[in-house]
C-alpha cells in the first residue's frame, strides 16, 4: 500500500512540475526574453513567424489572455474596437502578441483581422488630463492613435482568521504600450485609492485617440443609515447545464431562491438602499454594488455527489473584499457550512464598474440543506445575512 501511495504521489508531483514548465513556456504577462523563447517554445507546438505583423480587434470587449485559452480567470483586459496588437507568433487558435520587449499575450484569432501596412511607429502622449468630479475621479490620456493598455489592482493579502489568504485592492496600475519616449515604449501609472478600498471602475476610448480610466469615490457614508443612497442591484444568477436537473426539486430552488431576493429587496429598501430586482445582466455602470444568488441543484448525473455548504464567488479582486463580508456573515447567520471565498469566471460578475459578488447559497440535493430551506423562516434568515455583509462592507473602509 505504502508503494502504491508513493507511486501515485510521485506520478502527481511529475504531473504538477510538467504543467509549471507548459505554462511557463506560453506565459503569463511577462515572459522570457526573445533569445530564449524559441527553445522553450518548440516543445510545445507554439509557432513562432520569422516576420511580425500587425493585427486589429474587429469588435468590443474582446478579452487580451495571459494563456492561450477562453478561460475568464485568464483575461488580462477586455479591449474595445481598432485597438492594434503586434504579432509574434501562434498556438491552439490564438495568435501570441508582444506588448513591449518581454511583455506577451494571447488573443484569439477570430477576433482581430490582419492589417496591411500599418505604420506601427510609437504613439505619443499628446496631453494628460485630471478631473474631480462629486462621485468619481477621470483620468483622460490623449493620444494620436489607438494602442494597448492593461489596467490591473495593486494586490495585497490578507490573512483571515482559520482562513486562507484574501485579495484587497490597494489602488490602480496602469499600463499603456507602444507610446515613445517612455522606457521600453511603456508608460507606467500608479492610481491611489484615497485612503479607502475601491469602489469600482472602467476603463475605455473615447473618439478613438482618448484613453479615459473612471474611479468611483467611495460614497460618504452616514453612520445611522450606511446604506442611505447606495444603489444595489440584485437578481438570480441562471446556471445552464449541459445535461438535466433533478425534476422534482425545480421548483423549490426556484421557489426558495426568488423569497430570498423578495426578502433581501425589502430589508436593503428600509435601510435606505435604492434596489433594482433584476432579471438579466445588463446591469448599468452607476451601480454601485451587484449581488446574484443561486441555490444549487445538482444534475441528475451529479447526484451520487454529497456537497454541502455556501460559497461567495467575486471575480475582479475590488470585489473580494465585499464576497468576504457576505460569506462570513452568510455561514455565521445561517448555520450552513462555509465552503469559503473564490475566484471564479462567470458572466454576471466579471468586467463590471462596480464589486460584484456571485452566491451559492447551499445544495438542494443534500438532505440536510434542503430541509433547511424549507423552514419557513429560512428566506428573511439568509436576507439578513446578507445585508448584514453587505452594511459591513460598506462601513469598514
Amino acid at each position: 500500500m505504502k508503494k502504491v501511495l508513493v507511486s501515485f504521489l510521485s506520478i502527481l508531483f511529475g504531473f504538477f512540475i510538467c504543467n509549471i514548465a507548459f505554462a511557463d513556456s506560453i506565459g503569463a504577462g511577462n515572459l522570457s526574453a526573445d533569445n530564449n523563447v524559441s527553445q522553450v517554445e518548440a516543445g510545445t507546438s507554439i509557432k513562432i513567424f520569422d516576420k511580425m505583423f500587425t493585427v486589429a480587434v474587429i469588435e468590443d470587449n474582446v478579452p487580451l489572455q495571459s494563456f492561450p485559452y477562453n478561460d475568464g480567470l485568464t483575461v488580462l483586459q477586455y479591449y474595445d474596437k481598432g485597438i492594434t496588437l503586434n504579432v509574434v507568433g501562434e498556438y491552439n487558435g490564438f495568435y501570441k502578441v508582444m506588448l513591449a520587449r518581454d511583455d506577451f499575450a494571447w488573443i484569439d484569432k477570430s477576433l482581430v483581422t490582419k492589417i496591411e501596412g500599418y505604420d506601427n511607429t510609437p504613439a505619443s502622449i499628446e496631453n494628460f488630463v485630471y478631473e474631480e468630479l462629486p462621485n468619481e475621479r477621470v483620468y483622460k490620456i490623449k493620444l494620436n492613435k489607438k494602442v494597448p493598455y492593461v489596467l490591473t489592482e495593486t494586490i495585497y493579502y490578507k490573512t483571515k482568521q482559520y482562513k486562507s489568504f484574501v485579495k484587497y485592492s490597494d489602488g490602480l496600475d496602469l499600463i499603456v504600450y507602444n507610446v515613445k519616449n517612455y522606457p521600453e515604449n511603456k508608460y507606467e501609472f500608479h492610481i491611489n485609492n484615497l485612503g479607502t478600498k475601491d469602489f469600482g471602475y472602467k476603463i475605455y476610448y473615447k473618439n478613438n485617440n482618448e484613453l479615459v480610466i473612471s474611479v468611483k469615490n467611495f460614497p460618504i457614508i452616514n453612520s445611522q443609515k450606511p446604506l442611505e443612497g447606495i444603489k444595489v442591484v440584485i437578481a438570480k444568477e441562471d446556471i445552464k447545464y449541459p445535461f438535466k436537473k433533478c425534476p422534482c426539486l425545480t421548483n423549490v430552488e426556484d421557489d426558495v431562491t426568488s423569497k430570498i431576493l423578495q426578502n433581501l429587496k425589502e430589508l436593503l429598501e428600509k435601510s435606505g438602499a435604492e434596489v433594482l430586482l433584476s432579471e438579466d445582466n445588463n446591469i448599468a455602470d452607476d451601480t454601485d454594488i451587484f449581488i446574484s444568488l443561486h441555490n444549487e441543484l445538482r444534475p441528475v448525473a451529479l447526484n451520487a455527489i454529497d456537497p454541502v455548504g455556501v460559497n461567495v464567488f467575486y471575480y475582479c479582486p475590488q470585489s473580494s473584499s465585499l464576497a468576504s463580508k457576505i460569506e462570513d456573515s452568510l455561514s455565521y447567520q445561517t448555520g450552513l457550512k462555509s465552503r469559503g471565498v473564490e475566484e471564479k469566471n462567470t458572466k454576471s460578475i466579471r468586467n463590471t464598474a462596480f464589486p460584484a459578488v456571485y452566491i451559492e447559497l447551499s445544495y438542494l440535493i443534500n438532505s440536510s440543506e434542503h430541509f433547511k430551506m424549507e423552514q419557513e423562516d429560512f428566506p428573511q434568515t439568509v436576507a439578513k445575512a446578507i445585508l448584514k455583509g453587505i452594511v459591513r462592507y460598506i462601513n469598514d473602509k
